[in-house]
């Protein structure tokens, strides 16, 4: 059974994250708190993600706090039909996308690079839910993954933000989880029970 925590360090930004993950009966329950300076603003991001087993997004909880907004919670779903809500509001904008993307953790680069590993050798391209930090907008958006390396020992990715014109190369732990993405997040510390 995975149970992991440990702490995020981001290079471009004076912030850090400290995120757990456990895999419980027939879900992976991920949280990470987000400390730091992110475009100007000083914010804290709580954020707690659901997925199936086998890495399927289910939901997320986002609570923010910055110093232009005193605390701002959202929470996005996706149900089994593929209808997304965001705060119970269904958005049909974002029925093509399968995962999320959180701006400010390398966490979410999980869901795509576990849930289709195999798919990968070939640059793939797909649609994800954005979350932009700070805000928590949400926006459809392209990104592309392809693997550059899948061995026992080592796990590596190309990442391309199309939208925003982005690439970074993303190493991984045998459980899918960032060691470093590219100049912009090194893992400090590791400990698994």
């Amino acid at each position: 059974m995975l149970k992991k925590a440990f702490i995020w360090q981001r290079h471009n930004t004076p912030t850090l994250e400290f995120f757990q993950i456990e895999e419980k009966a027939d879900v992976y329950s991920a949280s990470g708190t987000v400390v730091g300076q992110i475009q100007g603003e000083n914010l804290s991001l709580n954020y707690e993600v659901t997925t199936d087993k086998n890495w399927q997004f289910l939901s997320v909880r986002l609570t923010q706090n910055t110093d232009q907004d005193l605390e701002k919670t959202t929470n996005i779903r996706r149900d089994d039909d593929g209808q997304w809500y965001v705060d119970d509001t269904a958005r049909p904008d974002l029925k093509p996308c399968l995962e999320i993307d959180i701006a400010a953790t390398p966490f979410t680069n999980t869901l795509p690079i576990n849930r289709l590993r195999d798919a990968l050798e070939t640059e793939t391209e797909l649609s994800m839910a954005y979350i932009s930090v700070p805000g928590l907008a949400v926006e459809p958006v392209v990104q592309r993954y392809k693997a550059l390396e899948d061995s026992a020992d080592n796990r590596r990715y190309l990442y391309k933000g199309v939208f925003r014109g982005f690439e970074g190369v993303i190493d991984i732990d045998r459980d899918g989880l960032v060691l470093k993405y590219s100049d912009t997040f090194d893992r400090l510390s590791a400990s698994s029970q």
